[in-house]
């Protein structure tokens, strides 16, 4: 699918839009010359410099020739604006004086939607839960929302490289600055790279500080003091509470692959449940992307994966015609809108729509976990069962902090990695019908640790009948999970050196046909390099950690302890 290129324009006029508290943030706006106004305007909110990350891609020309002027602004304390920037900490309350700002401009109508991806789109997220009275829609792709289970922590394990990385890209303005590309090639990182030096090294407290300017240094170092999910965190977050009071339109997508999944179907989860009544002018649409790809929607094949020739969607075509609906009035027939569920289903290579997500006519398939011991490796004795396992032999889980788990790529063949000794193999049978997995897949696994704490990593991945495993989880690639956090993020809880414990969580959502003679195969491992940092096993905080203790660690599969995982399935 050829798209049209359509390089960023020069502004037609530039403000310090003032704030509530007399702080100016540096807004660009883009007015087309050929267009009688007022019109509606449309809002990005960015903290990422135009010296590095180009306006190009946001196609402000599209949204001119539609009939919209676009007002592009910087959040506090990044590029050109005023204050000190704090990680989403002033996006509502400074989202609704920007809002209502733009509404009382000559050229706007007073009808302002906003659109943007990732931090741009929770952005939106925040303001709208302000309630600006002229705000009429919002198009968050891929918003970050659940902030233990995306970045800065995946599961519980602090994203570490996601630290290093993120300030960079908003507070340097010159690429020399930031020492790095974007996005980075992790896979084929070298030891001398100087993130990975900086990854490898303790305590995060004294590393920050070394990194990072003043102020992003204490901002990634607050993430770390808030190590579990408390009032601090629920102050940027969708809670049931903000989201019952958000009645305007949404259109919401995300990737299968892409880091922020977790936060778009959180908010998305969490203003259903809270918000029934406007249901009706809610949008989800779920495909094979990465993050990378959210602005583009181009995809076709990754890795061993081909997602077919209809697998790419214009999204910023889409998002015209969303707000063609809600902030011009167009019908949504003559849109050509699509319903208020999208999916699509990687293996058929199909789109479905559907009424809501979760899918209501979802049926839990599960698969228990079984050896008689010997799991580690390719080469090992793990099976998948359909039916509880009454007597079976734990899986020794070996672990070497100097020999992590190197990470596998999600449509990676990840056969060379399964034939590590550290890696817990369990496959089962050949399919002898197809196996549709529309969801948010589950683990629960029990571990038993001679330390204070563990984790583990879980994989999910697709056996070819020709013996290629193909990796299917998430944009990380894997699912880690902390076993502090086995009673809820909002409180941290350590082992019982000797005890089994039971830990539930999410692997990740998927869209995914396993075809008959596919098998499905789970993978669990104690690390992965470059994707969490390195589990301690001595309790001690995150933030100043030094000393790192071998753990012995053990997962139970038997009558009393049913290790598992529950894929959510649906008939096509």
């Amino acid at each position: 699918m050829t798209e049209k290129s359509y390089p960023a324009p020069d502004a037609s006029e530039c403000q310090m839009v003032p704030m509530r508290d007399g702080v100016g943030l540096y807004t660009e706006i883009f007015i087309s010359k050929g267009k009688a106004g007022p019109l509606p305007t449309v809002l990005v909110r960015t903290p990422y410099p135009s010296s590095t990350f180009s306006l190009d891609r946001l196609k402000i020309g599209l949204f001119l020739e539609a009939g919209y002027i676009l007002a592009v602004q910087w959040v506090r304390g990044t590029w050109k604006s005023e204050g000190r920037f704090q990680f989403l900490r002033n996006e509502a309350k400074d989202g609704y004086d920007t809002i209502e700002w733009l509404a009382e401009q000559s050229w706007c109508n007073g009808k302002v939607g906003m659109f943007g991806t990732s931090y741009n789109a929770t952005v939106q997220w925040l303001a709208a839960s302000e309630k600006p009275p002229h705000l009429s829609c919002i198009a968050p792709i891929s918003p970050a929302g659940m902030f233990f289970n995306e970045t800065p922590y995946i599961g519980g394990a602090p994203c570490k490289l996601q630290l290093l990385m993120w300030p960079k890209y908003v507070g340097c303005h010159d690429w020399a600055d930031i020492g790095f590309d974007y996005p980075v090639d992790i896979d084929n990182m070298t030891d001398d790279h100087p993130l990975l030096k900086a990854y490898r090294q303790s305590p995060n407290d004294a590393l920050l500080d070394d990194w990072h300017a003043p102020v992003f240094a204490e901002d990634a170092r607050s993430q770390l003091e808030h190590s579990t999910l408390d009032k601090w965190w629920e102050e940027i977050m969708i809670t049931p509470e903000k989201a019952a009071e958000i009645n305007i339109p949404i259109f919401t997508m995300a990737g299968y692959f892409d880091g922020d999944l977790i936060g778009c179907l959180h908010n998305w989860d969490t203003i259903e449940k809270a918000n029934p009544v406007a249901k009706s002018i809610r949008y989800l649409t779920l495909g094979p992307w990465r993050h990378a790809q959210m602005t583009t929607g181009q995809a076709g094949t990754m890795g061993e994966v081909n997602f077919g020739e209809n697998a790419s969607a214009n999204i910023l075509d889409l998002i015209c015609k969303f707000f063609d609906v809600y902030l011009k009035g167009m019908d949504p027939r003559k849109a050509d809108f699509p319903k208020n569920v999208r999916c699509f289903i990687s293996g058929k290579n199909i789109w479905k729509e559907f009424e809501a997500y979760p899918i209501p006519d979802a049926q839990d398939t599960v698969f228990y976990l079984d050896s008689s011991g010997a799991a580690q490796s390719l080469d090992g004795d793990g099976i998948l069962k359909n039916c509880p396992v009454k007597d079976s032999v734990p899986d020794h889980l070996p672990e070497d902090v100097n020999d992590l788990v190197p990470p596998m790529d999600s449509g990676q063949d990840t056969r060379e990695n399964l034939a590590r000794n550290d890696v817990l193999v369990y496959t089962g049978q050949p399919l002898v019908h197809d196996l549709t997995v529309l969801g948010s897949t589950e683990a629960v696994i029990y571990l038993r640790a001679d330390v204070l704490d563990a984790d583990v990593v879980v994989r999910i991945e697709d056996v070819y009948p020709d013996g290629r495993s193909v990796n299917l989880t998430g944009e990380f690639g894997c699912a880690p999970f902390r076993a502090r956090y086995r009673e809820g993020y909002d409180k941290e809880v350590p082992l019982i050196p000797g005890e089994v414990a039971e830990l539930s969580f999410p692997i990740c959502h998927m869209g995914h046909n396993f075809k008959i003679g596919h098998s499905v195969r789970i993978v669990i491992t104690a690390t992965v390099d470059k994707i969490i940092e390195p589990n301690h096993h001595t309790f001690e905080p995150v933030l100043t950690a030094v000393e790192r203790r071998p753990a012995d660690l053990w997962i139970f599969h038997d009558g009393d302890h049913p290790s598992r995982v529950i894929l959510p399935s649906i008939t096509l």
